[in-house]
């Protein structure tokens, strides 16, 4: 599974980059395929992905919402995204979803971590 990982900092002071890319080397061996890294006001996230059913960059983290003030990261699957059939929605796409509207009966295996910017 990914790994996840993020840092929160003090208002005015700066994330350490570094120690945030050094923290996501220490994952490298749980997300071998991709990383990702965000750095906002007041935080810092960093994502290394293991592709395993979407090889797809689209499913890429951290993820932003339509409007760039949600950050998610994400290290599991949702399974029965759209009811009973399969979607081809990515599972992180389908947790903006869930923040909309409770999930129907979601099964899911996952841990997340989501950062709202208030943009």
């Amino acid at each position: 599974m990914c790994g996840i990982g993020g840092v929160l900092v003090p208002a005015g002071h700066e994330v350490d980059v570094v120690g945030l890319q050094r923290m996501g080397s220490s994952m490298a061996a749980r997300g071998p395929d991709a990383e990702g890294l965000f750095i906002g006001p007041g935080v810092g996230l960093i994502h290394r992905r293991l592709s395993i059913l979407d090889l797809s960059e689209l499913g890429n983290c951290p993820m932003p919402n339509e409007d760039g003030s949600i950050q998610v990261l994400l290290n599991g699957e949702i399974y029965q995204r759209a009811g009973p059939g399969r979607s081809s929605m990515r599972e992180t796409g389908a947790l903006f979803v869930w923040w909309r509207r409770r999930p129907p009966n979601w099964t899911a295996a996952y841990s997340l971590i989501a950062r709202n910017l208030g943009i």
